[in-house]
């Protein structure tokens, strides 16, 4: 990967996480005063190691983050963050074209009689952030 790619990755990491600390910083505060708030960070070991994601900072999620001009890879990345994810995480690809709006893919649940089905499903970060307070606010009450 060139280097021109990997810092538009890196800027692309950083704006996601500009948008989901705030929300993490939100709902901590709200639901667990006075404990720590985890910090969302970039991995920098994922250079390093295969089977890594992006944006680390949460044990149940495992956030990778692509910012490109064609969205062809949309099925490998999707394949990427689908191996990178351990059991107990969700797996999160958030993606955008330039100059584009991000966009998510991740797992939905549905119910279809007695089976629950696990279907890919692409939406808007604003959809998404609802979800994602949502989730923090689910895994804070199952700690307490």
């Amino acid at each position: 990967m060139g280097k021109m790619s990997r810092n538009k990755g890196a800027r692309g990491e950083r704006e996601i996480l500009g948008i989901l600390q705030p929300v993490v910083d939100s709902v901590w505060s709200e639901m667990r005063p006075g404990h720590a708030i985890p910090v969302l960070r970039r991995n920098y070991t994922q250079r390093f190691e295969s089977k890594q994601y992006d944006i680390i900072g949460l044990p149940w999620a495992a956030v990778e983050v692509k910012r490109c001009e064609n969205l062809s890879g949309i099925g490998s990345w999707w394949k990427q963050v689908l191996a990178a994810t351990r059991p107990g995480q969700t797996p999160i690809l958030i993606y955008r074209q330039n100059h584009g709006k991000w966009r998510v893919r991740m797992k939905l649940g549905t119910k279809v009689g007695p089976k629950v089905l696990t279907l890919p499903v692409d939406i808007t970060m604003d959809v998404f952030l609802v979800w994602f307070e949502y989730r923090l606010r689910a895994e804070l009450l199952m700690i307490e």
